[in-house]
């Protein structure tokens, strides 16, 4: 199944929120893990805007969320011509290439160390 193009608004629109709310979720769970604060606790308003750098990193590194452009290309999995090599992934492999990194770089660690705690 394609991604819905940006002429589909509504369609473009629900994938842009999935893509929104995975992230987010990714890395406040990247965050708490770091920190050691648990989930009944609510994160200090000193990281948000960390948390939205973070976010927007992942979104970035990974392309998860593309223009019209870089959706006609998802297919192609590799083009090779000499010494120039081209490898396409599709969403589901960048999402799964997401889950498998953690969100926080080492620009970052030491803004959360400032709200880090000791493990439990």
């Amino acid at each position: 199944m394609q991604p819905p193009l940006q002429t589909d608004k509504v369609g473009y629109m629900e994938r842009y929120d999935g893509v929104i709310d995975f992230v987010l979720d990714k890395v406040i769970n990247d965050v708490r893990l770091y920190t050691h604060i648990p989930e009944d606790e609510n994160l200090p308003a000193s990281i948000n805007q960390t948390i939205v750098m973070l976010a927007s990193n992942l979104i970035n590194s990974f392309g998860l969320i593309n223009d019209d452009e870089a959706n006609a290309d998802d297919e192609v999995k590799e083009i090779s011509e000499g010494d120039t090599r081209v490898v396409y992934s599709d969403r589901a492999s960048r999402l799964q290439m997401a889950l498998s990194t953690s969100s926080i770089s080492g620009d970052f660690r030491g803004i959360l160390n400032s709200v880090r705690r000791l493990p439990e």
